[in-house]
């Protein structure tokens, strides 16, 4: 993706100079340090429950569309906004993340932004069990679920256009939905946004270590998320899921990663493995942590950089919806160059896993 030069106002610079270099070295560290005492202190069960409050608190309190947030119609486990009705032509079918473990309501969030940018379509939220360690819950019964709730989408609702969507654990359920759909009711686009995919966390890979102060993710934390699904079936190592998602040739495939989360690597692995699909894009968004989209909070490139990766998000759906393009998604400013020399360790990694 070509990555352009913008005009720098002074506003920007202060950003780029004094606002982000304050989150991403004191607020972040802050955060990081949260993390390892509540681990420490409460343990595994209560540490689940304290995330899943003080992320939906953040993401509620925080993003820029909190007041269409609250306007929202849910229909059963459709989401459409106040005043308007459910589109059954163009959906977009979401799966949040939450390390499988957590109930986060990002699609609350990314439904408000989206049709704040004029798109044109019903949202569907994808609801499964979470895995829980007093729970019997495991990987395979969460995409068993998931599939079942996108094969009934796909048959109440015929000859619909549906994108897939997902963030963090919700793009592995995305990522494997696309190869469990290649040859029936195969979704005309998918979105990715800062997936973890690694879920065994055994790959090592360089931006687990260097990006480690630049995320509020932190090791310990996401290890947590790994105990809890471990042995419980339907895991299986990122290695095969890179060598399948080569093999299957996925079109038209958004993937957004934050240029400093700690999952980058993983990220860029999986984008050189869908690399021979048409319409294939990774964005990378300047030093940014994980899921950096839900909340400029997130965002240390600044308020631009937010409205310029969801501008690329909504340019893509529109086009695979079938709905006109207002050329936004072709305004890169703040967006990373994704050259063949930074994708050098997630190449190595990949050739290495498809041998």
């Amino acid at each position: 993706m070509e990555c352009k030069e913008a005009p720098t106002s002074v506003a920007q610079l202060v950003h780029r100079h004094f606002y982000a270099p304050f989150v991403q070295h004191v607020v972040f560290r802050i955060m990081n340090r949260v993390q390892l005492i509540v681990v420490t202190l409460l343990g595994p069960e209560a540490t689940l429950v304290w995330s899943e409050w003080s992320f939906i608190a953040v993401i509620t309190t925080f993003s820029r569309v909190t007041s269409l947030v609250h306007q929202q119609v849910v229909d059963g486990n459709y989401l459409y906004p106040r005043g308007g009705s459910r589109n059954p032509s163009k959906i977009v079918f979401y799966v949040h993340g939450g390390g499988f473990c957590l109930i986060t309501e990002t699609e609350r969030v990314i439904a408000a932004k989206f049709w704040s940018l004029g798109l044109d379509a019903s949202f569907y939220m994808a609801q499964y069990p979470v895995c829980r360690p007093s729970s019997q819950v495991g990987v395979e019964d969460i995409m068993t679920t998931v599939m079942a709730q996108y094969e009934t989408v796909c048959s109440s609702n015929p000859g619909a256009s549906i994108v897939v969507a997902g963030d963090s654990a919700g793009g592995w359920i995305v990522t494997n939905l696309l190869l469990r759909t290649r040859e029936a009711n195969t979704p005309v686009g998918a979105v990715l946004l800062s997936p973890w995919l690694d879920v065994e966390m055994t790959s090592r890979l360089p931006s687990t270590i260097t990006n480690s102060r630049t995320d509020f993710m932190v090791r310990e934390f996401i290890e947590i998320f790994t105990l809890n699904v471990a042995g419980t079936g339907g895991v299986r190592p990122f290695s095969d899921l890179l060598r399948e998602v080569s093999g299957a040739g996925i079109d038209n495939l958004l993937v957004v990663a934050g240029g400093g989360e700690i999952m980058l690597d993983e990220i860029r692995a999986l984008y050189v493995a869908a690399r021979r699909g048409e319409d294939v894009t990774l964005y990378v968004g300047g030093g940014s942590p994980h899921i950096f989209v839900m909340s400029p909070l997130f965002q240390p490139a600044g308020l631009d950089g937010d409205e310029e990766v969801w501008a690329v998000m909504a340019g893509r759906v529109r086009k695979w919806l079938g709905q006109e393009s207002n050329g936004d998604d072709e305004r890169v400013v703040w967006g990373e160059a994704v050259t063949e020399e930074s994708l050098a360790d997630a190449k190595a990694f990949y050739e290495h896993a498809v041998k």
